[in-house]
């Protein structure tokens, strides 16, 4: 009598989606918890009034950090280290690219 080959590899095939059925669901859960830390990291778009916003963060290493403070229509870029917090910069509301742009037609027209 010979072995049956069919009910191992049948085996197999199961057992080789069971592991890829884990891996798709330890995937999924790491993206949805991905999404909900950067949610809960960036709550620009429910500022209270009266209430100070961090906007943005830049690590630069070693527990020092750029952070972008947000507080109603201001933005402040503020340098944090584990000693001091340092006022760097009050931030415009355009964007890098219409500052370029209006600096470019400035210098054209004087």
């Amino acid at each position: 009598m010979s072995p049956s080959f069919v009910n191992t590899d049948a085996e197999m095939l199961y057992l080789w989606i069971r592991v890829i059925g884990f891996i798709g669901v330890l995937g999924a859960s790491a993206y949805f918890l991905s999404i909900y830390a950067k949610k809960k990291r960036t709550r620009v778009s429910t500022i209270k009034e009266g209430e100070i916003v961090i906007a943005d963060t830049c690590s630069l290493g070693n527990r020092q950090f750029l952070m972008v403070a947000q507080y109603g229509g201001e933005k402040h870029l503020l340098g944090v280290s584990s000693s001091s917090i340092n006022h760097l910069a009050k931030l415009d509301n355009r964007s890098p690219a219409s500052n370029d742009l209006t600096s470019d037609l400035g210098e054209e027209t004087s």
